[in-house]
Parts: C-alpha cells; structure tokens; sequence
C-alpha cells in the first residue's frame, strides 16, 4: 500500500452532479481536472452524468461503470466502488488512484480539492512512549483489514461532502435568480407606474 503500482497510468474518480442549475459547481471541477490531470497519462471514472458527458467531449479515457452512483446514495455503493479501487490498485495496474471532489467549507464557500488514496501516506511519527505499540494479531492482518474500511469511509465521505457543496451551489444560484428576478420586477412596475 505504501509504493505506487506497477502500472504506467493513474486511475481518478471525479465527482459532478447528475443535474445542471448549480451555478459553478460542475465548472469549478472540470477546470481543475483539466488543470491537474494529464489526458494522456490518467483514466477518469467520474460519478455523475455531467462529468461523464464532459469527459467524453473532452476525449478522456474514463470508465463510467459507477456513472450514477451518487443519484440514490448509499454506503454499499460505495463499498461497491471502494472495492473495485483496492482491487485495481492491489493488481497493481495503476501506479496511483486518486479522488477529485468538491470539499464543503461553508455554505457560500466550496472548492475542488484532490487527494490520493494510493498509495497511502506513510508518515513517521514517533508515539511518544519510547517503545513500540503492540499489534494483536499482527501487522499484516490489520492493515489488510484497517485499509478497505478507512477506503470506504474516505469514499462515503468524500462523495456526501461534494453533495452537500452541489446543493449549497444550487441554493445560492437560486436565491440569487430570485433577487435578481424581484429587481426587474420593481424596476418595470416603475416604468409602468410612470407611463
């Protein structure tokens, strides 16, 4: 888990919405796809039919096998999803795999962010105790039981946080149609007043 894949491309999952009329939100994510992402060197598996249609228009590669998977969410998608992820990876026909979303930061402010699930981040941090922690029943058998459940929680979490940004997009986009429309409203009740 710690060293890429063998493989000589990267796998990415990126997700968009199913449906349009959320201002920037599926706009934000294909410019930073195309900002970040080398065509030539990455296969797409993006979650929602916008980003399917996009990529396609913009000649990715992408597998669309999990296309609709954010249209009635639940964690066995994602379990479904997260084990096709480990399997690629641990054939080690990718060299990394990655997720693109749109992380939720409040209700006005939401951006796309990209992080690598692999391989993972070995970070050395010492526990402070001087000696090592003991693992019951070993290493190997937690990792290969700790990796998948972390994998699907990440995913889960990832693909609520970019539908709770989709949404917060859509009402904003809203509310701003509707000032907008009340504006138009008051400036021609005027002019018809006048005339």
């Amino acid at each position: 888990y710690l060293s890429e894949g063998k493989g000589d491309k990267d796998l990415g999952v990126v997700i968009n919405s199913n449906l349009g009329l959320c201002a920037s939100y599926n706009s934000n994510v294909f410019n930073y796809v195309s900002k970040n992402v080398d065509k030539s060197k990455t296969i797409l598996v993006p979650i929602g039919t916008k980003g399917v249609n996009h990529f396609k228009k913009e000649g990715y590669e992408i597998n669309d096998e999990f296309a609709s998977l954010n249209e009635k969410l639940n964690y066995e998608d994602c379990v479904k999803l997260g084990r096709y992820l480990h399997n690629e990876f641990v054939s080690g026909k990718y060299k990394t795999i990655s997720i693109i979303y749109t992380k939720y930061i409040n209700s006005l402010k939401f951006e796309p962010i990209q992080k690598v699930l692999f391989p993972l981040n070995k970070n050395k941090k010492t526990n402070g105790f001087g000696y090592a922690p003991i693992f019951d029943p070993n290493v190997k058998t937690l990792i290969e039981e700790l990796v998948p459940i972390s994998l699907m929680s990440t995913l889960y979490q990832a693909i609520i946080e970019s539908q709770v940004s989709e949404q917060a997009s859509r009402r904003t986009a809203m509310e701003n149609a509707n000032d907008n429309a009340d504006e138009i409203i008051d400036k021609l009740t005027l002019e018809f007043n006048k005339a």
